[in-house]
């Protein structure tokens, strides 16, 4: 009893993000707990090896969990399998996917040799997180689903980190209707659960308001939502935080751009204290991203750079193409300037079809500073819009460019008409080139 008590109070200092006290307690839980319970004695392996990773040492709590395994002889065992869990939880915040597939893949296939469901769910979540990262859009979604299908019988967190993910690949599929569906799927979840839709749901939910053109929704999760960053030591897929970022710059006011990159620096701040480089590649992206908008080029570019590197190893592709229009923009440049070439070429060809005036880096900085000016900023839907006017498309061809409703469309080029003061569509072209919004044809 004495064992099991350490090994949850191990688990609730991980949460509290006590990383030392976490291993201390896992170590005495450990040897207290007898070696016939191995299920018990798997949790506490599980938090000590976590808290680990989360203290630098991630190298050698790799070898030690790596010796363990490979010293047992049954591999089907609870306590065996949450060894390659934990391995799977710190190569994903370490940024290896690679790894990451290698072993989830072996659980899967021991996980459904024992017979072991919540083991198998994990097993499927990490595979879908993988995939989706690598732009492997099919097999990300086959994982997930897998996982959420038996959303009652695995762990609460697998299922719902699925059903984001969903959400995400229905999202990168420009199916705004499907991934409404599983927001909603996830909030119901919740209620199930505890009563209350949790925030990173609310988040996401408000992420997916944005993108058909509901800012102003979206801006009110964001007034809510005043929670400080807690300092973590385990990210999941959607973060609150990282989603308020988000939808401050696609709102594009320059207060908002400024308060978004002060929500990133400090999130960056926590992920270096607790050795999460997986977590620093959107970071560093996003700040990327806020920095173009400011006009601040070379500290863009810096940025994007450290993002570029750290994802190098693990191939991520989709955490830069989630980004949209203005991370292909200072890609291109990125490319262009003759730095990660090899690395970046990859993203690039997962972009959408590139607007024409996103190859030429001057021309996009520009707007970025031209749109800071006006007395009422275009947002950046209103920015992507407005660039493809001047190719003659429809308004249904600019939906289908961009993955939205043709009436969201024309609502947000009303929207650009009232802010430039003209009633025309020419009329915009031409405007929007005097105040450099647009490059000069």
């Amino acid at each position: 009893l004495r064992g099991l008590i350490t090994a949850l109070r191990g688990q609730e200092a991980f949460y509290s993000s006590q990383a030392a006290r976490a291993i201390a307690y896992s170590e005495e839980a450990f040897a207290l707990l007898p070696e016939r319970w191995r299920y018990a004695r798997g949790g506490a392996l599980m938090f000590w090896g976590m808290s680990l990773r989360a203290t630098g040492q991630g190298e050698t709590v790799h070898r030690r969990l790596m010796d363990e395994y490979e010293s047992l002889l049954g591999k089907i065992d609870a306590y065996t399998l949450r060894i390659l869990l934990t391995i799977c939880f710190n190569a994903l915040e370490t940024g290896n996917l690679e790894q990451v597939r290698q072993v989830a893949q072996a659980l899967l296939e021991q996980a459904t040799q024992s017979q072991l469901v919540i083991l198998q769910g994990w097993a499927h979540y990490f595979l879908g997180v993988v995939h989706y990262q690598w732009n492997e859009l099919d097999a990300a979604a086959h994982h997930f689903k897998q996982v959420v299908d038996r959303r009652y019988v695995v762990h609460v967190q697998a299922a719902r980190n699925s059903l984001i993910g969903l959400a995400w690949v229905h999202r990168a599929r420009a199916e705004p209707l499907a991934a409404w569906q599983r927001v909603e799927l996830l909030c119901e979840l919740d209620v199930e659960h505890t009563g209350q839709v949790r925030e990173d749901a609310l988040s996401l939910r408000a992420e997916l308001e944005v993108s058909r053109g509901g800012i102003t929704r979206a801006l009110r999760w964001v007034d809510a939502y005043a929670a400080p960053a807690p300092e973590r030591l385990l990210n999941w897929l959607q973060d609150p935080h990282l989603a308020k970022a988000q939808i401050l710059l696609a709102q594009g006011a320059a207060a908002n751009v400024q308060a978004a990159l002060d929500i990133l620096r400090a999130l960056d701040e926590l992920a270096q204290r607790a050795f999460s480089p997986g977590f620093r590649i959107k970071l560093l992206a996003l700040c990327a991203v806020a920095l173009a908008a400011q006009g601040k080029a070379g500290a863009a570019l810096a940025a994007l750079t450290q993002a570029v590197e750290l994802a190098r190893p693990g191939g991520f592709i989709r955490v830069f193409v989630d980004l949209g229009p203005a991370m292909q923009t200072l890609l291109l440049q990125l490319v262009e300037q003759g730095n990660a070439a090899v690395t970046v070429r990859p993203i690039l060809a997962a972009f959408p079809a590139p607007h024409t005036q996103t190859a030429t880096s001057q021309s996009t900085f520009g707007v970025r500073a031209a749109n800071t000016g006006m007395t009422d900023p275009l947002t950046s839907r209103e920015l992507e819009i407005l660039a493809l006017l001047p190719e003659r498309l429809s308004s249904k061809e600019i939906a289908r460019r961009l993955g939205i409703a043709p009436t969201t469309v024309k609502r947000h080029t009303v929207n650009i008409y009232g802010k430039l003061g003209v009633n025309k569509r020419w009329d915009a072209v031409i405007k929007a080139e005097s105040l450099s919004l647009l490059p000069r044809r």
